[in-house]
């Protein structure tokens, strides 16, 4: 899927990959991508995804809709289970669908094929899933599992990240479980559609597995071991688990290299090269602006996220100085100056939360002390 640009200002960061996202769920999205990636994302964002060249085809006539039919904001009573289509496969493997030659039904319909034990997810949860879409009397059009890339989304938002079906169809269902959803136009990319892949009016079929479920105010390791920080670097207050506070002294110059290091170490495994889920504070080093990931309950803070983030780890990221550290920690990071893009110097504090997926290139050697 085409990868949704971080909500991190470009004044203080330049453009960086991150969570991959499916369309915004209105029912005339722009037609951007295969998946249909609202054109509105912030610019700057990179594609890294794969996507099948192949156009597919739809053996019904597609279904008229268009932004006068509302999407769907529970999922539906369920239909006979023979008028649904079937999965091959268990959790983790890519599925093989077989569609029935009944007409698709016309309203947000779920199926869990199994069911996991973890978290439940809610409204506001960041969701971390393996998939694959199909149009309902057509072929696949795009599924995460031959690029071993997982996706993340945050669902149940008013500015949904992704396709209505989503948005609402992925609210209540457990960590570790695989559904089936299938819906129509309305709840996905509407009359539109997403040509070539995706016809105007199709309905849709997702199998998804749920990897991960993280709250809003996911964090690192409440049992991090703390760690002195060294001198000539920020201060970073605040417990494990809140917002943490960062505070450069003005006596401290702008930094020449970028560099980690610990405030609090995590047990889990190192970080690698590819993706990592973090919450972050990110402050310009003269403190004239700072912003965050962690949402505010209060809302009165404008510079507040919504909650996690995926931050991209390789060799051209300004993070990668956090390949090597240990998941769960929490860090504090500094990135120099750019005098090309005018992105100042910057603070922050990172909380490595998990790793996403692991690029098959070599990992950047950290610099973590």
């Amino acid at each position: 899927m085409r990868l949704r640009a971080l909500a991190v200002s470009a004044v203080l960061v330049p453009a960086l990959v991150t969570l991959s996202a499916c369309a915004a769920g209105t029912s005339n999205q722009s037609n951007s991508s295969d998946t249909g990636t609202s054109s509105s994302s912030t610019t700057g964002q990179t594609d890294t995804a794969t996507t099948s060249t192949s156009a597919p085809t739809t053996t019904s006539s597609p279904v008229p809709a268009g932004p006068e039919i509302p999407a769907d904001t529970a999922v539906a009573a369920p239909v006979a289970r023979d008028a649904m289509p079937q999965a091959t496969g268990t959790f983790g493997e890519k599925p093989t669908i077989t569609v029935p030659k009944t007409a698709a039904p016309q309203s947000l319909q779920r199926v869990i094929l199994s069911e996991g034990d973890g978290p439940q997810s809610k409204a506001g949860d960041t969701v971390v899933v393996n998939y694959l879409g199909q149009v309902w009397g057509g072929q696949e059009f795009d599924n995460s599992y031959d690029r071993k890339a997982v996706f993340t989304t945050q669902i149940g938002v008013a500015r949904p990240q992704v396709v209505a079906g989503w948005n609402v169809g992925l609210q209540g269902v457990k960590q570790g479980s695989r559904v089936l959803l299938s819906f129509p136009a309305w709840d996905g990319y509407g009359a539109a559609g997403s040509p070539p892949k995706i016809p105007g009016g199709a309905s849709l079929i997702f199998v998804i597995d749920v990897v991960g479920v993280y709250a809003t105010n996911a964090a690192a390791d409440l049992t991090a071991t703390p760690q002195d920080i060294p001198a000539g670097w920020p201060t970073a207050s605040g417990k494990l688990g809140e917002v943490p506070t960062i505070t450069v002294p003005k006596s401290l110059p702008d930094p020449a290299q970028p560099g980690v290091t610990l405030v609090a170490k995590g047990h889990g495994a190192p970080a690698q090269a590819g993706d990592v889920l973090v919450q972050y504070v990110a402050t310009a080093w003269d403190g004239s602006q700072t912003q965050q990931s962690w949402p505010d309950p209060t809302g009165k803070n404008p510079q507040a996220g919504t909650g996690p983030q995926a931050f991209p780890l390789s060799s051209s990221s300004p993070f990668a100085a956090l390949v090597g550290v240990p998941i769960g920690s929490r860090v504090l990071m500094r990135t120099p100056a750019n005098s090309t893009n005018g992105v100042p110097s910057v603070a922050w504090v990172i909380d490595l939360i998990t790793q996403l997926d692991v690029a098959p290139a070599s990992a950047t050697t950290s610099s973590a002390g």
